[in-house]
């Protein structure tokens, strides 16, 4: 019986803030995390804005979503 058992498939929405990292180097992606870390000094208008600023595109909020476990992310990690 081949449908036997059968799950439904838990789907995965992407993540911006993921897959902007992915295409950094392992450096650039550390300094990310520390960015997206000091919400005192980066806020979400003004990371997005800096990164737009080196031709990274993303919207601010994304990085609020991905900031507050709003994102897939979240799911990944539970």
């Amino acid at each position: 019986m081949m449908l036997e058992n059968l799950e439904p498939v838990k789907m995965i929405r992407t993540c911006k803030v993921r897959t902007l990292k992915e295409g950094l180097s392992d450096s650039d992606a550390k300094l990310l995390d520390g960015y997206l870390a000091d919400s005192d000094t980066w806020t979400p208008h003004r990371l997005a804005k800096a990164l737009g600023s080196k031709g990274l595109k993303i919207d601010h909020r994304q990085i609020s979503q991905h900031r507050d476990l709003m994102c897939s992310c979240s799911d990944i990690l539970s």
